[in-house]
């Protein structure tokens, strides 16, 4: 593929897509169906409080300073109720969507470029050896080998854990 530049040269774009099994365009490669827009307004759950509240328990969901009555933190709750097939508590709840497009362009003649990796410290390689398998498992992330590369950093997040960077510098 090629996009023109304002000057009306043509240069190539490497893209990104999910490659899809013929067939299974409904599916991602985990099996689990394809979201493929964004979800439509729907009325607020009915269902009696006390199953809201529990579901609301399990779900580790927290109220913020904003819900302060309680009945505002019902209706808080009856809404995340209602959206609750948003919120996953691990990686294979989560379902695939073709909301995103990536695109990279270069130059024609580019050399591609894959960085060095990097020493990670044991608790990195802890982090990255659980959640990784994880992440492949449910579709999410898929071995492969290219010419261009980056490698992921794990910076630590204010409640201690760790999270996924990828440095593309």
């Amino acid at each position: 593929m090629e996009r023109k530049t304002e000057s009306g040269q043509a240069t190539p774009v490497m893209e990104v897509h999910l490659q899809m099994s013929e067939g299974d365009s409904d599916h991602s490669p985990s099996g689990r169906p394809i979201i493929d827009r964004r979800p439509q307004p729907r009325p607020l759950g009915t269902e009696p409080q006390r199953i809201i509240d529990e579901w609301f328990d399990r779900s580790g969901l927290r109220s913020g300073d904003a819900v302060q009555t309680l009945e505002q933190q019902n209706k808080a709750k009856c809404l995340c109720y209602t959206w609750k097939d948003c919120f996953v508590m691990t990686l294979n709840d989560l379902w695939a969507t073709d909301l995103v497009e990536h695109t990279i362009d270069v130059e024609e003649g580019s050399i591609p470029f894959r960085l060095k990796q990097p020493f990670y410290s044991a608790d990195e390689r802890k982090f990255a050896s659980r959640l990784f398998p994880q992440m492949e498992s449910a579709g999410l992330i898929y071995p492969g080998i290219s010419p261009w590369g980056a490698y992921a950093q794990f910076p630590i997040k204010k409640s201690g854990d760790r999270r996924v960077v990828m440095n593309d510098n």
